[in-house]
């Protein structure tokens, strides 16, 4: 009998039912990116991306406008307070009560003079300095009431010492384009003037002696005049702490037109502490509240003892006129 042996079947090897994670194909990524780009493309997403670049443009756009007429480290709130504008006058006196109204008229738009000044000074060595110019009085876009702006363009300056040519490089165009700020009242002509911004000391000290020579150009006017009206006026003593130079000026009419309100003005200029060296005269013409032109000299000796006694003599001569007036 032969012996047959059964044979047991060997146990299936198992079969894993998990999914088998596989890349992405390259056809399935552009199928998805292209599902992407449609949906950008939609109306609703257009409107979306358009209406923040249009607020991103607004807002940069006020950002440079409010940079530029507000500029970083501007002197807006000394322009804003009427306290820095200064009178430089006390109330005219002995002017005449009764007569034809006389005021200036206020700065609406920009007046243009053309300005020839020198300024001569001797103490031991004789310097002048000569400065033609154009001299514009604007209302500026954001001060006080009543406030103007003066600048100078077309500027031509030449310094001398002892008759001998001083060179120095762009002498007018330091000068040129510096803003001074100022009030201009009705009866009192121009206050104390507040330049825009740091400049430096020499430009400053140029600029004010051309603001002292438009100070006596606006004199302060009565309000009223007659034919041979005569008034004076005097520096506040708070605002000049060195009384010397304190104006003291009488001013006196030598011809008034009704008709045409023209004034032609004579000024005698003196000082407070004035002495027989103290001089100075100047001629304004005014015509319907607007100063057309003024022509003056003013001169002052004074005395300087910290070594030996010597005089020392300064001259300003000048001439304003109004540019589109003949």
């Amino acid at each position: 009998m032969t012996d047959q042996t059964n044979s047991i079947p060997e146990p299936a090897p198992e079969h894993d039912d998990s999914p088998v994670s596989e890349a992405p194909s390259e056809a399935e990524i552009d199928r998805e990116e292209a599902r992407l780009d449609a949906l950008d493309a939609t109306p609703e997403n257009r409107r979306r991306s358009s209406i923040i670049l249009t607020v991103v443009a607004v807002l940069f756009i006020g950002v440079m406008a409010l940079i530029v007429t507000h500029p970083p480290l501007s002197h807006e709130k000394q322009q804003s307070n009427t306290a820095v504008y200064r009178v430089m006058t006390e109330d005219v006196v002995d002017g005449p009560q009764t007569g034809d109204a006389l005021s200036y008229a206020p700065i609406e738009s920009p007046e243009t003079y053309h300005l020839w000044m020198e300024h001569k000074s001797q103490f031991q060595h004789t310097t002048s300095v000569e400065i033609k110019a154009d001299v514009i009085v604007d209302k500026p876009l954001r001060s006080v009431d009543s406030g103007v702006t003066i600048q100078l363009a077309d500027v031509f300056a030449e310094v001398y010492n002892n008759g001998n040519h001083v060179e120095l490089a762009s002498t007018g165009g330091m000068l040129a384009g510096v803003s001074l700020y100022a009030r201009f009242l009705p009866q009192s002509g121009l206050s104390s003037v507040v330049p825009d911004a740091n400049i430096n000391p020499q430009v400053a000290r140029a600029l004010y002696s051309i603001v002292d020579v438009l100070h006596f150009a606006w004199v302060p006017l009565s309000s009223y005049i007659t034919p041979d009206a005569k008034w004076t006026f005097v520096d506040k003593a708070d605002l000049i702490e060195n009384a010397p130079y304190r104006r003291s000026c009488a001013v006196g009419v030598k011809h008034w037109d009704s008709t045409k309100q023209r004034a032609e003005l004579n000024v005698t200029v003196g000082f407070v502490a004035g002495g027989a060296n103290d001089k100075g005269t100047i001629d304004i013409v005014i015509e319907r509240g607007k100063l057309i032109s003024a022509d003056g000299t003013i001169g002052r000796d004074s005395t300087n003892t910290s070594s030996d006694v010597k005089i020392e003599h300064h001259e300003v001569t000048f001439s304003l006129h109004r540019k589109d007036v003949d």
